[in-house]
């Protein structure tokens, strides 16, 4: 309360938090969602870190307090989280039904559609890069971003696809480090990104002369797609 003198939103912030203490127990868990995005939201932008020795920058909020979208009630949210985190049969129909009614407009689903991008069924996870988080649009950028490793496996080359799905201002330092550091399936999953500008031609030439299979097939479809001379004169030798 006393920090809520200076900002605003932190009164809001301990107001919701005694109103939990008076909630019953059917509210309570929402009422404690409402509260836990809240208090995200504040770290990222109202939030301060002072370290000794440690020079001070700027900070950048990852989104604005308007971006945030809590219009569904946990109990909607429930089914949809439970998909995308469980094993069970049955989880593509619930997921698809919950797009379909906007549940994954809300932003308390970000970080379980960004999880299930290690799931194991391989449909579901094709789903959610091709066609879920496209629809989802820029705000799941920073969700992303912050799950993000330069690790060689499957689960981050799809949530790399996904930040380029969503042309994310973050790619062109990403790409040069999963090309610099050479990860084959962070490459493979870069090369239609390097396919949309010429000047990538000789890299994707370097490419389909690569050992890895894969790699050098990508290569080819994306010299084709961008008319590459080069590419045509390599293939056809």
């Amino acid at each position: 309360n006393k920090l809520g003198e200076k900002a605003p939103v932190l009164s809001k912030l301990a107001k919701d938090v005694e109103e939990l203490a008076d909630t019953d127990a059917q509210q309570s868990p929402e009422k404690l969602m409402s509260i836990s995005v809240l208090l995200y939201s504040i770290l990222y932008t109202q939030g301060e870190a002072v370290e000794a020795g440690v020079e001070e920058k700027p900070q950048t909020p990852n989104f604005s307090l308007d971006e945030v979208n809590t219009e569904f009630s946990y109990f909607q949210l429930k089914p949809a989280i439970e998909a995308l985190t469980t094993s069970n049969s049955g989880r593509m129909e619930l997921i698809k039904e919950a797009h379909e009614k906007g549940v994954f407009k809300d932003s308390r689903t970000y970080m379980y559609v960004d999880k299930a991008l290690g799931d194991k069924y391989a449909d579901l996870t094709h789903w959610i890069v091709t066609t879920l988080i496209p629809l989802i649009g820029e705000p799941l950028i920073p969700v992303l971003l912050k799950s993000f490793d330069y690790a060689d496996t499957a689960e981050e080359a799809r949530r790399l696809k996904a930040l380029i799905q969503l042309d994310a201002p973050q790619l062109p330092e990403i790409i040069e480090k999963v090309i610099t550091e050479r990860i084959p399936n962070l490459v493979l999953a870069a090369i239609p990104y390097l396919a949309k500008d010429a000047k990538n031609e000789d890299l994707l030439l370097e490419f389909a002369k690569d050992k890895q299979k894969d790699v050098r097939v990508d290569a080819y479809f994306a010299l084709r797609d961008m008319q590459s001379a080069k590419g045509r004169e390599y293939m056809v030798s």
